[in-house]
Parts: structure tokens; sequence; C-alpha cells
């Protein structure tokens, strides 16, 4: 059977799949749908994870382009706006600081 925190992780990452390309969803939408406030969501998150509730947004998000741009051979731009990012200089920030390498270089 799954720990309490498991369920949480899991309905909070099930959440942020559902939500996907909704580059409005964040901290405040989630937290509504986990049935907490901000404040525990992100502790709850931090003491489990050690990321904040947002940056766990979005590493999630970026993982999943590296998915869309590995798996799915989808173009930069379409990878970072189906991942739920709507800037494509501020993804590209992102997923270069997470996996050490730019998306256009990602998948060579």
């Amino acid at each position: 059977a799954l720990s309490v925190e498991d369920k949480l992780l899991k309905e909070v990452f099930s959440h942020i799949e559902e939500h996907l390309h909704d580059e409005q969803f964040g901290v405040e939408k989630l937290s509504k749908l986990a049935g907490m406030s901000r404040r525990h969501l992100n502790n709850k998150i931090k003491s489990l994870t050690s990321q904040t509730a947002n940056e766990l947004i979005r590493n999630f998000r970026l993982r999943k382009a590296a998915h869309l741009l590995s798996d799915k051979g989808l173009t930069v731009s379409e990878a970072c706006y189906q991942a739920g990012f709507n800037n494509l200089s501020y993804f590209s920030k992102c997923f270069t600081e997470f996996y050490g390498t730019r998306p256009s270089a990602y998948c060579k």
C-alpha cells in the first residue's frame, strides 16, 4: 500500500499531467485541487522532494518536454508549448539549467 506521502505525490503529479497544456497552471491551482493551502502544499512537497511546488511543476514540465523531444521527435517550440511553457526563451533557459544542454542539442 502507498504511504500518505506517496499518495499525495501521485495525486500532485496526476494533476500536473492533467493540466500540462495550461500555462496558467501553477501552485495556486494545484493547492486548490489537492485541497490544502498553498503554504501547506509547498511545505509538504518541500519536505518530500527538496523542491518547492513551483520547482516541482517546472521540472515535471521540463521532463515532459525532454520526452517529447527525444521520443516524439517534436521541434523545440512544439515541445515547449506542449509541455505548458508559453515563452520559448524562458523554456530554453530552464531546460539548459536542468539538463546542462540546450533543447536543440538535447536529441543530437
